[in-house]
């Protein structure tokens, strides 16, 4: 069964390269208002997930530790999508296209758990960050300037992990997704 995940081995070894340099770009889009508010929350909370679970990283899985952090990105980006005035800025509606094409290897790699983790993803725009709604990013100039700075910080010195050479981190990862995600309110 291994072997079925080894052509996702070199699909997400680029998106852990590129996951540093993603998550500024999509924090940029943070300060235009442009983007229509709707797009920055889900924005905020795909990053909010990647910045709360930089420190819940397990011993022994780093090769998969960043690449539910690159999903979630991906599918905030694909619920963005659906927002009317999500391509209003040239620029970041290149970034929003490109990250949600890459949201339907995400659903072909998780079949049945990928419907719970957009919901997951979607639920994040209710959460907190940086003890505050992740609806005030959007309003509130100080809370999303150090919000974006976070980013902006962790971006500036993320190296990216070797990614997963055997295809046995795929069904770790999908394992973990699938359990943590039962456990998730709205599974």
């Amino acid at each position: 069964m291994a072997e079925a995940e080894r052509p996702y081995l070199a699909t997400f070894a680029p998106w852990l390269a590129s996951l540093g340099e993603d998550a500024r770009e999509l924090a940029r889009c943070l300060d235009n208002p442009a983007v229509p508010a709707p797009v920055r929350i889900l924005v905020a909370g795909g990053l909010s997930y990647l910045l709360k679970s930089l420190d819940l990283v397990p011993d022994g899985a780093q090769d998969i530790g960043l690449l539910d952090d690159a999903f979630v990105l991906r599918i905030a980006a694909s619920l963005a999508t659906f927002t009317p005035g999500a391509w209003a800025d040239a620029e970041f509606g290149a970034l929003i296209r490109r990250l949600a094409a890459d949201a339907e290897a995400v659903r072909a790699f998780l079949g049945p758990v990928y419907p719970r983790l957009v919901e997951y993803t979607r639920a994040l725009a209710k959460s907190m960050a940086r003890g505050r709604p992740i609806a005030d990013l959007v309003v509130n100039d100080e809370a999303r300037r150090g919000f974006v700075a976070d980013i902006d910080a962790w971006a500036s010195v993320y190296e990216a992990p070797s990614p997963p050479q055997d295809p046995m981190a795929l069904l770790k990862l999908r394992s973990f997704l699938e359990t943590r995600l039962a456990s998730s309110p709205g599974a």
